[in-house]
């Protein structure tokens, strides 16, 4: 699901992405302590794809994203059965990154 129609629905819906976008931006500013400060991973691992890592925002959503090569990818937000969802659908995909 993508951020601009996460933010179009209800009010848990609209703040999950409000938490989502930032954490992307803590992401991509290279600040992943900050990231566990704001938003804590969920309870359970994820042992479905390698290095994937899934973020609570509220509600019944979350954040997924994949740590390859020292970096962390978001791939995907959405509800928990949307998210479980798009991790079965991507089960044990190896490269997010390509070579530079």
């Amino acid at each position: 699901m993508s951020l601009k129609i996460l933010a179009r629905g209800d009010k848990k819906a609209s703040l999950a992405a409000q938490r989502a976008e930032e954490i992307i931006e803590r992401l991509a500013s290279g600040d992943s302590q900050a990231i566990e400060i704001v938003s804590r991973r969920t309870k359970h691992g994820e042992l479905r794809i390698s290095g994937c890592r899934k973020y609570n925002l509220g509600g019944e959503y979350q954040l997924v994203c994949v740590k390859q090569d020292g970096r962390l990818a978001a791939t995907f937000v959405g509800s928990h059965d949307d998210c479980n969802r798009w991790i079965e659908n991507n089960r044990g995909f190896e490269k997010i990154f390509g070579s530079l």
